[in-house]
């Protein structure tokens, strides 16, 4: 029976010791600049998706806000249709909706947010 054996290596970053790259230059004529070229497409590819990410955020809130105002404007004019109709208690409810669902987000947010 024949005994086998492993060996591990670990390291952080995307580059390889010294060492392992002058390995890598000795096995593969241009192993260094490959690998090299390989952390810095990683790089860049990782920036793009954080910035993908932070705009997509972005534009979700401004989304979220422009929704927000355009229901709560609506029931206002909606309340104050129906206000000056006579029908104070349809008028009442209907300022009601959009108030308890900015008091709710309001409280959502302060609930979600890390102590």
């Amino acid at each position: 029976m024949r005994k086998v054996e492993f060996q591990t290596t670990q390291y952080e970053g995307p580059l390889p010791p010294g060492e392992e790259m002058r390995t890598y230059a000795e096995l593969i004529k241009d192993g260094p600049e490959r690998i090299m070229a390989m952390a810095e497409r990683e790089q860049a590819h990782r920036h793009r998706v954080q910035g993908f990410v932070v705009m997509s955020g972005f534009a979700a809130q401004v989304v979220g806000t422009a929704t927000a105002a355009l229901v709560s404007v609506t029931f206002a004019l909606l309340a104050y249709w129906l206000f000056k109709a006579g029908k104070d208690g349809a008028a009442f409810v209907s300022m009601l909706v959009p108030l308890g669902g900015l008091c709710s987000v309001i409280v959502w947010r302060i609930r979600k947010k890390p102590n």
